[in-house]
């Protein structure tokens, strides 16, 4: 199954235009551990570790492209970004219930260089002077990364570990997968009518995000290198 969408956009094209950082950012050494079986549990509970933080302030920033969304827009519009923040209040609880299974004292954790390098660039998008066109094309590319790395360790001959599964299944599952391209009609959606400006703006953002993915990815990776 494909994870960009097959009708022609801006988002379709920019995914074209960096097919090897996404490539890079989706097809990374850490995923590719998980879906042939031989990744180390000690990388696999840094990467939860580090995660969890990253979601706290994910959803700040989610929070944000909600305020965002025109008000001339469709209700299903802010309802889509809603939907996304109503998931994340369950995420939180889920990362909470596996850490007590890989015994993570997440409290105890401290987010690493990566990691802060991440959600300042999130905070940046939090603000007021990034538009809501911008800000729901990242909300997109973030949730597009997860969710095409995950579906892969569901294909037909991967061997992620069972343990493992209910990770997987939470960003890899199709109902996230459509919801994902959701996310990719309301981008381009609110593309439709920008400034050159913001058109270059957002695509700059896309490709900030795949670089800040793998730098995600390598900071679980290299812990115990």
């Amino acid at each position: 199954m494909s994870t960009i969408s097959e009708s022609r956009s801006f988002t379709t094209d920019w995914l074209h235009q960096n097919h090897e950082l996404y490539t890079a950012a989706t097809n990374h050494t850490f995923i590719a551990s998980i879906r042939d079986g031989t990744i180390d549990v000690i990388n696999f509970k840094h990467w939860m570790e580090q995660d969890y933080h990253f979601v706290r302030e994910f959803v700040r920033f989610v929070a944000s492209v909600l305020l965002k969304v025109p008000r001339d827009s469709p209700e299903q519009d802010a309802d889509v970004i809603l939907g996304g923040l109503t998931a994340l209040e369950s995420e939180i609880s889920w990362f909470r219930k596996e850490a007590n299974f890989w015994q993570i004292f997440l409290e105890k954790v401290t987010p690493l260089e990566s990691n802060k390098e991440y959600c300042e660039f999130l905070k940046e998008l939090e603000g007021t002077e990034t538009p809501y066109p911008v800000a729901v094309v990242a909300f997109w590319m973030i949730e597009l990364v997860y969710n095409a790395s995950f579906m892969s360790c569901l294909e037909e001959g991967s061997k992620t570990p069972f343990e493992l599964l209910s990770t997987v299944k939470r960003w890899g599952s199709l109902e996230f997968h459509q919801y994902v391209h959701s996310l990719q009609q309301l981008a381009d959606k609110a593309l439709e009518n920008v400034s050159e400006a913001e058109l270059k703006k957002a695509h700059e953002v896309c490709v900030r995000i795949l670089e800040l993915e793998i730098k995600f990815w390598d900071m679980a990776t290299i812990q115990t290198g």
